[in-house]
């Protein structure tokens, strides 16, 4: 806990309550999330607090949201609010600030509830004191983590609901996409350079323009210097339009998340780098069978695709997990699904075999092992090798 001039401060972040303020400046999508999961009491700043109390009335009244119009409901100073806009690093992680703003509020919170409990034990209360032990017991449901309410269904139908994307058109934030191949089939090629071109502001496969996402990589394979050449030659083929957000991490021993060390250890790599697209992979070194639990088994893939979900939520980001295929070289789509548990099979959002063509030489068919969850989106039929880039659009 905080302290200045010997006075103990309540917990706060005033940084991580400028971006939600911030956020719900610059996004709809980010405004929705920030509702349902704040209120204004949860704001220490009061000059947030005023602001979040002023956005949310616009937004049910339907008026347009910006600096001028929050800071003439509000009465906070429009320096200010640009200030929040300014503090955001990505407007898509707002569930992280909303989180951290509401965790905060919990402590507050607590630290009064405990007070006044020990205040009416002191004075001996037993009435106050047996009814704030009840309210322990909602201390308790509540925890310390935001619960986002549930969307009125004719905001459902008058408002559209606009999609969170990573990549537009092919990826939200919230997606799994899992990508299997035969050894040497090119997966682990194309898992670079989707991570490459999106962080450089490039379309997975289209090369159009859109906001460079920040991007990590985990490979569990592959040293640094395997994936070296290959990565330097990626970044020459953006054409200078790579500004430093991807990251690489090498662990070619592997992990298992489905063990809280090595699940810890994952999640602090990404609290150090905060990515919106985690590359990782293969799926069968991100855990390990034991005695209890068979890697062919439900019971640890389960365990494996709750710790990627928790870390998939808790970041905002979307899964991009290279997988083998036992049994990719067949038209059947069953033999492109990953080694492993059935499991996997309805997962993630997205699950997508290279198979080459043999009559074509250097091309692939993208096979669907995993009907699509979500439709129309922007997945090529087939890519073949490239000039500039290993993989491109037939």
């Amino acid at each position: 806990m905080a302290k200045a001039e010997g006075v103990r401060v309540p917990p706060h972040d005033t940084h991580a309550e400028k971006a939600v303020v911030g956020a719900c400046l610059m996004n709809k999508q980010a405004r929705i999330i920030a509702l349902n999961a704040l209120g204004s009491s949860d704001f220490y700043s009061k000059p947030m607090g005023k602001a979040f109390t002023a956005i949310a009335r616009l937004a049910a009244e339907g008026a347009g949201i910006d600096v001028v119009t929050v800071s003439g409901a509000s009465g906070v100073d429009r320096n200010v609010l640009e200030e929040c806009v300014e503090a955001v690093p990505m407007s898509g992680n707002i569930s992280t600030y909303a989180a951290r703003v509401a965790e905060l509020a919990s402590m507050r919170k607590t630290i009064a509830w405990a007070g006044e409990l020990s205040e009416s034990a002191w004075a001996g209360e037993v009435e106050e004191v047996s009814e704030l032990l009840d309210g322990s017991e909602q201390l308790r449901a509540v925890g310390t983590s935001p619960v986002e309410a549930g969307i009125e269904a004719s905001r459902l139908v008058e408002e559209e609901v606009e999609p969170n994307w990573l990549i537009p058109h092919l990826l939200e934030r919230s997606d799994r996409v899992i990508v299997t191949g035969a050894e040497g089939g090119g997966k682990s090629t194309l898992c670079r350079m989707v991570a490459v071109k999106t962080a450089a502001g490039l379309g997975a496969f289209s090369n159009s323009a859109m906001e460079p996402q920040r991007v990590l990589i985990v490979d569990l394979e592959n040293s640094l210097s395997q994936m070296a050449p290959q990565i330097r030659q990626l970044i020459s083929s953006t054409g200078g339009r790579y500004q430093n957000t991807l990251w690489v991490k090498s662990r070619v021993q592997g992990c298992d998340l489905t063990t809280r060390k090595d699940l810890d250890w994952l999640r602090r790599l990404m609290l150090h780098h905060r990515p919106s697209l985690l590359v990782i992979g293969p799926l069968y070194k991100m855990y390990r069978g034991t005695d209890r639990m068979s890697k062919s088994g439900e019971e640890a893939a389960e365990a494996l695709t709750q710790a990627l979900d928790e870390l998939r939520v808790e970041f905002d980001c979307a899964l991009w997990i290279e997988a083998h295929a036992p049994h990719g070289d067949s038209g059947d789509r069953a033999n492109w699904r990953p080694r492993g548990s059935t499991l996997f099979l309805g997962w993630p959002e997205f699950g997508i075999g290279l198979k080459p063509i043999l009559e074509e030489a250097g091309t692939v068919k993208l096979v669907r092992w995993r009907g699509d969850r979500v439709r129309g989106r922007d997945w090529p039929e087939r890519l073949k090798e490239g000039i500039l880039w290993p993989w491109e659009l037939c």
